[in-house]
């Protein structure tokens, strides 16, 4: 087990999703991925496609609760 860490990040299809975005490339396929400016930085970055393949059984899985509550908060305003 490595003790990089690797922020999982989505993929580019046209736009990104929200205008303040930034960008890389995954480091595993090289596709074009999008990351928030508040990210940490010196991360490896992993579309989620990739990331989703590569999982390992004991890969430790790292969000903090701001995460989560942007992310409830998205949910929360696609239902509407």
């Amino acid at each position: 087990m490595s003790d990089e860490m690797i922020l999982v990040c989505a993929r580019v299809s046209r736009h990104v999703l929200l205008p303040n975005n930034l960008t890389g490339h995954c480091a595993e396929c090289g596709s074009t991925v999008q990351f928030r400016p508040h990210a940490p930085r010196n991360v490896r970055l992993r579309c989620v496609e990739c990331a989703v393949d590569m999982i390992e059984p004991d890969d430790e899985i790292i969000t903090t609760k701001r995460m989560l509550d942007k992310a409830q908060a998205y949910f929360d305003r696609k239902k509407q």
